[in-house]
């Protein structure tokens, strides 16, 4: 009834090496994801807000003084996630 080689273990390996093989294939997904998302929400945060932006532009606004209030809403945000992130981990 026992068909399977009583070196079995051996054979497949530890179940320890599958996961530590995966790991940087897993951690380059995870990387390739977030900047997919954070390039993303850019875009539609620029996107949203190009009426608002073109005036801004009509009127002699800077490039900085156009950027300024999506990069502060950015390091709002990155703050916000870092702090909820830190508050839920065990």
């Amino acid at each position: 009834m026992n068909h399977l080689p009583k070196n079995l273990a051996r054979v497949v390996g530890p179940p320890g090496a599958v996961v530590r093989d995966g790991e940087p294939c897993a951690g380059i997904a995870l990387l390739i994801t977030a900047i997919f998302l954070v390039a993303n929400t850019i875009r539609l945060a620029i996107y949203a807000k190009r009426k608002i932006i073109m005036t801004m532009k009509l009127v002699g606004a800077t490039r900085m003084f156009i950027r300024l209030p999506f990069l502060v809403e950015g390091i709002i945000q990155v703050s916000w996630g870092g702090f909820s992130r830190r508050d839920l981990s065990i």
